[in-house]
């Protein structure tokens, strides 16, 4: 009789492999991932919490948001890979890696509960004595009570991760707390405040809200489409400003990309999102398009159907569902596009400063509208752009000269302006009436 030939995978190499290539920020977030999954799959309709605690000796994160099943804690939580891709709930994970990976990578001391007002479960994994078994992969509960324990609680898991590793601690050393605050806040958007409260070690993380701006000449644009299984919405529209920016903020540019309510792409100007410079695609990002905002929702109940990568941060450029929703946003965009652009060219005709031209422009559009700003849910949107017509000025120029600090300061205090530059357009404008001058 022949003898079999081991596939067993070594465990220490097996764990190395899985961890390697996600950093700390992303296992935080796949742990808080699966308290949403938990507020979905329980479809639960009242406010929740998920806490996370974070210290040199050790990471902790709660919610109450439904708690495991015990039926599918035994079998599937802790399978690495699940049996049916297939699921009936709109969440975001497919493979069935991403809480294993993350705590294998945060620390080497697991502390697992959870009760979901039935049972009671607590299973405590020691990664180094686990890992030391190489044909042992099960490990027996540590508590398993054939009733819940619950005291007026709402159901909830808890995970204690102690023994750190090196290169989580080393974390704590970098502006690491502001910046994981803000990728929860942004990836969270579409709950946080409104369905779930997330705090970090006892500070609330405020909500963020995409707001579009709007005129009755400038009306945002939707589009709704379903392809492979998966419904998709397309809005843009053109950011109408009072003033011009000197800084940028989050989400003051290019697309923002949501599949099932979490926001993968922000602020991308990237090829990812279409900026290839090549039909039937958009042009290379310029800032003439700085105006320009972009929405994207993919939504499906199996997130086998979604265009994601494996680590969830960006598109799986391979997937069919992925151009053909490319060509669509392209699609969508693109006369918004050619208006900005066209804008831009009579602008850059009519100022010699190129630069100050972007600048001008946004003025002028704005001067002239009555501009209104509301939340996507609350925003009515046109079919199509139609733009407005872009009036052909005379050609300018910019002045530029230098006088006596001292007489400049004392002209602009009796004109009663802000700054030297509107004292070089009052005066100008009060020669030109004086002298009767006509365009």
């Amino acid at each position: 009789m022949s003898e079999n030939v081991s596939f067993l995978p070594n465990k220490r190499l097996f764990i190395d492999i899985m961890t390697q290539d996600i950093d700390i920020y992303n296992c935080i977030m796949d742990l808080i991932d699966n308290s949403v999954d938990a507020y979905i799959i329980n479809n639960i309709q009242e406010k929740r919490t998920t806490r996370i605690e974070f210290s040199k000796s050790r990471f902790y994160i709660y919610d109450n948001c439904g708690g495991v099943d015990r039926d599918h804690l035994l079998k599937e939580v802790f399978r690495f890979g699940v049996k049916d891709f297939s699921r009936s709930f709109p969440t975001i994970g497919i493979y069935g890696i991403g809480l294993k990976r993350s705590i294998f990578k945060l620390g080497k001391y697991i502390i697992f509960e959870t009760d979901n007002g039935k049972h009671y479960s607590k299973l405590i994994i020691d990664v180094n004595e686990w890992a030391g078994k190489e044909k042992e992969w099960e490990i027996p509960l540590h508590e398993d009570s054939g009733e819940s324990r619950l005291n007026q609680e709402k159901p909830y898991t808890k995970i204690l991760i102690k023994q750190l590793t090196d290169e989580t601690k080393e974390q704590l050393n970098t502006d690491f707390e502001n910046t994981l605050r803000k990728r929860i806040q942004l990836y969270y958007s579409y709950f946080t405040d409104k369905r779930i409260d997330f705090f970090y070690n006892n500070e609330k993380i405020e909500g963020y809200d995409i707001e579009i701006s709007h005129s009755d000449e400038y009306k945002p644009i939707k589009y709704d489409g379903r392809f492979n299984g998966v419904n998709y919405s397309i809005m843009c529209w053109v950011e109408l400003v009072d003033k011009p920016r000197k800084t940028y903020k989050l989400g003051d540019r290019g697309w923002q990309v949501f599949m099932n309510k979490r926001l993968i792409l922000l602020d991308d100007t990237s090829a990812d999102t279409g900026w290839i410079e090549s039909s039937p695609y958009l042009p290379r990002y310029h800032q003439i398009y700085n105006d320009f905002r972009g929405v994207v929702y993919i939504d499906s109940k199996d997130p086998s159907e979604l265009p994601i990568n494996t680590s969830k941060s960006g598109f799986n450029k391979e997937a069919t569902t992925y151009k053909h929703i490319l060509l669509k946003m392209c699609e969508v965009a693109r006369p918004i596009l050619n208006h900005l652009r066209v804008k831009y060219n009579n602008q850059k005709e009519q100022i010699e400063d190129i630069e100050g031209s972007i600048e001008e422009a946004a003025r002028d559009s704005s001067r002239v509208l009555e501009i209104k700003r509301s939340s996507i849910d609350k925003t009515e949107f046109s079919s199509s752009f139609k733009p407005p017509l872009i009036p052909k000025l005379p050609p300018r120029t910019s002045i530029q000269y230098e006088k006596p600090k001292d007489i400049v300061n004392k002209i602009r205090k009796l004109l009663g302006v802000q700054s030297n530059k509107e004292v070089g357009i009052k005066t100008f404008d009060y020669f030109v009436e004086s002298q009767e001058i006509e365009e």
